[in-house]
């Protein structure tokens, strides 16, 4: 395995993010709700046993059903010192993906500095919802679920500004345009036409999410946290409920947590040769962070 220096800034969020870690996993310990690790921390405990060295969030997977019941316990059970994020607790969080986050903290992500909402590093909960059988009628609602949910890349590609791409007068204006358009519309009482346009749009999205079945035959199950790709490419977002009812603890960072039994399957259709490491040069984090 080849040598990789960990940036200061990026160890000091890794350290938050296994602080969460590890409050989520005795949480669902002991109220019995079934969770996985998922994503690059489900490569990282496999490939490292613990992070991958340029990653800083952490990604778990939870159903539905455990993470309904999640979101009632945490209202008691998570510290103070961490926070539930999803809209409905954080009003100007818009992202399908819920998060615990440690707010008041140093760092800020720079695609959501321009939201009024609860700051700090994150752990990611993917939910898992089962699909339906009839092929139809599930791919009617991922081409829904594609449609309302365009909105979200295209404001995060506006707002974040990349150093290393060169951007146009025009996409110059465009980006500062829709700052002040957030930032103002934030801060009117009944709130603007643009935080009222993405909650009409959040709240649809939401509501189709959640139109899915309780059960299904084949125990397929997949997150409607990005956009759903056609074909093949789909699978890097499915699980099975068996990934959840069959699982075991594996090391990460001196610590345990659960993954799936038939985890190779899993990482071979989202990373394919996941063992071997990617090119130096693609060694980065896909979060930017801005000191506070």
């Amino acid at each position: 395995m080849d040598k990789y220096i960990v940036e200061p800034q990026t160890k000091a969020i890794q350290n938050y993010g296994l602080e969460i870690l590890s409050v989520f996993h005795n949480i669902c310990e002991a109220n019995e709700l079934k969770y996985i690790l998922d994503f690059g921390t489900l490569l990282g405990a496999v490939r490292h046993q613990g992070f991958i060295p340029w990653d800083d969030d952490i990604d778990v997977a939870m159903p539905r059903k455990d993470f309904e019941k999640f979101k009632l316990i945490a209202k008691e059970q998570l510290p103070k010192s961490m926070f539930l994020q999803i809209h409905q607790t954080d009003p100007n969080y818009y992202n399908c993906i819920a998060k615990i986050r440690i707010p008041n903290s140093l760092y800020t992500e720079k695609a959501m500095q321009y939201f009024d909402m609860v700051h700090g590093p994150w752990l990611d909960i993917f939910v898992y919802d089962y699909k339906y059988d009839e092929k139809e009628k599930e791919a009617e609602k991922q081409r829904l679920y594609n449609k309302q949910r365009r909105f979200y890349p295209f404001i995060m590609e506006t707002l974040v500004s990349d150093p290393s791409k060169h951007y146009t007068f025009i996409q110059k204006i465009l980006k500062n345009s829709l700052r002040l358009l957030i930032l103002k519309s934030q801060q009117k009482p009944e709130r603007g036409f643009f935080m009222h346009y993405l909650d009409v749009k959040y709240k649809r999205l939401n509501h189709l999410i959640k139109k899915a079945p309780e059960k299904n035959q084949s125990g397929e199950m997949i997150t409607y946290t990005f956009p759903i790709p056609s074909d093949s490419a789909e699978k890097g977002l499915r699980l099975n409920i068996d990934h959840f009812n069959h699982r075991k603890l594996q090391n990460f960072e001196e610590k345990q947590f659960y993954i799936p039994t038939d985890y190779h399957q899993i990482l071979v259709d989202r990373y394919g040769k996941y063992q071997e490491l990617p090119p130096f040069e693609e060694r980065k984090s896909n979060h930017h962070w801005k000191d506070r």
